[in-house]
């Protein structure tokens, strides 16, 4: 343990503490994977694609805020790009907040119980396959709605409003 009260007590670790692994989506797309609680600490970009036209540097997703870059071969520098779709600003509790509103206006909800048995679904099978040293198959799942980015001239609109309701009481 590297902190809290039982800090320096050793214990048995039971799971991986360090996986790697390549995901093939369902339209060919190549995602690669580094995950691990073997390092002290890291520098490396939390989210990066790669395409034929360049790549893009997404910050981390985890405060739901900060610069998406890209960098084209014709440019031959990193650039910022304009926000787009999200809640820009928001930070922690956002998810929650989004899906508030949407249980109360009865439309669909972006964190569904399938999204999320997909997502371990996804984790577990990256585990086997790289137990057993093969490629495994994982069924798909249907993608949320995006974020739309709010109008810029609504109140508050870069929260959803249960978020706002909760920040004026």
């Amino acid at each position: 343990m590297g902190s809290g009260p039982r800090a320096g007590q050793r214990f048995p670790v039971e799971v991986d503490t360090h996986v790697t692994g390549i995901l093939r989506h369902e339209g060919g797309a190549l995602s690669t994977l580094v995950m691990s609680f073997d390092v002290h600490a890291a520098r490396l970009p939390r989210i990066e694609v790669y395409g034929t036209g360049g790549s893009l540097s997404v910050p981390d997703p985890n405060h739901f805020d900060g610069r998406v870059e890209r960098y084209a071969p014709d440019r031959r520098e990193w650039e910022p790009l304009p926000v787009s779709a999200g809640y820009p600003g928001a930070g922690r509790g956002t998810g929650l907040a989004d899906l508030a509103d949407a249980l109360a206006a009865g439309r669909p909800h972006r964190a569904s119980a399938e999204l999320a048995a997909h997502v371990l679904e996804v984790m577990l099978t990256l585990l086997d396959s790289a137990h057993g040293g093969r490629t495994l198959p994982v069924a798909g799942c249907p993608r949320p709605a995006s974020v739309d980015l709010p109008a810029t001239d609504a109140p508050a609109a870069d929260v959803p409003a249960a978020r706002r309701e909760s920040a004026t009481a």
